[in-house]
């Protein structure tokens, strides 16, 4: 199989992929896109079913996103082997898999980090209003800038808070001192 039908390939299994668990407009756009390069290149579904497997690397930044990965990959494969390396151009990680499980996991990986994110920056306002780390009045130069939450966020945030503990620096350096 030359270079160019191997890449299309690829893209379909991304794409029947995302005909099958994408949700609404991008699971029908996907579904038709898809129906559309098959036939037009005549590739089978057969085409698509190879079980070949093989050592596939992921790349990583950081803790977060090496334990992000394992989770996906738990998720995808099950309790499997993993192998790691961190070379000069960052962080990876390699498993045995298909070619469609390695098109899940990316397409997953991408997904949820950057869930992950949006839910680390509304962990940190909670945080940030929790523990009061803003400045008295009269040490602001300007305004802060007032975002609009609506009730669904201002939930969200309220049950977050209310499961975090207050941390203090004066407990941390400890009560007032006798003398």
């Amino acid at each position: 199989m030359n270079n160019t039908r191997e890449a299309l390939i690829k893209k379909i299994k991304k794409l029947a992929i995302l005909a099958d668990q994408g949700f609404g407009g991008e699971k029908d756009a996907a579904a038709l896109l898809l129906d559309r390069l098959m036939n037009g290149h005549g590739i089978t579904d057969s085409d698509l079913e190879e079980e070949k497997t093989a050592l596939e690397w992921f790349r990583y930044k950081d803790d977060l996103q090496k334990q992000l990965l394992c989770q996906v990959l738990y998720m995808v494969l099950g309790d499997g082997k993993t192998y790691k390396r961190k070379d000069g151009r960052g962080k990876m990680m390699a498993v045995y898999c298909t070619a469609a499980e390695r098109i899940e996991i990316e397409i997953a990986f991408d997904f949820f980090k950057r869930a992950l994110l949006e839910e680390l920056d509304r962990f940190f306002e909670a945080f940030a209003i929790k523990n009061r780390l803003f400045p008295p009045p009269e040490k602001r130069t300007e305004e802060p800038e007032e975002r609009e939450l609506d009730e669904n966020d201002l939930l969200k945030l309220s049950f977050m808070m209310k499961g975090m503990e207050r941390h203090s620096l004066r407990k941390m350096i400890g009560g007032p001192i006798d003398g």
